[in-house]
């Protein structure tokens, strides 16, 4: 539940949940982004269409060194909570990698 503070506006308050959605929803856009790209013959192919190829890549990238805390000042800056231990944190990349191997 959000907070407020004294102006009455709501605060984000950082969570376990909320970064787990983070990095779940982003793989998942990733993924949606690259199934539902229409490609030959009504336009360029994903692998011919390099800024798009690469955005993808870029962001699901980051999204794994968010979630492995390869850069922990990064994680802070996004407000995205330190996942509790390795098995979690396993776990979690376990879950990015079979919705990225499900997806294709």
């Amino acid at each position: 539940m959000p907070e407020n503070d004294e102006a009455g506006n709501n605060t984000f308050k950082q969570s376990i949940l909320n970064t787990v959605i983070f990095y779940m929803s982003t793989m998942q856009q990733v993924c949606v982004f690259a199934v539902n790209y229409k490609g030959r013959p009504f336009m360029q192919g994903l692998t011919e269409n390099t800024p798009l190829l690469y955005s993808l890549g870029l962001c699901a990238t980051l999204a794994v060194a968010c979630a492995t805390e390869l850069f922990p000042r990064f994680n802070a800056y996004l407000q995205l909570e330190p996942l509790p231990d390795a098995q979690f944190r396993n776990t979690i990349l376990g879950l990015l990698t079979l919705d990225v191997g499900v997806t294709f």
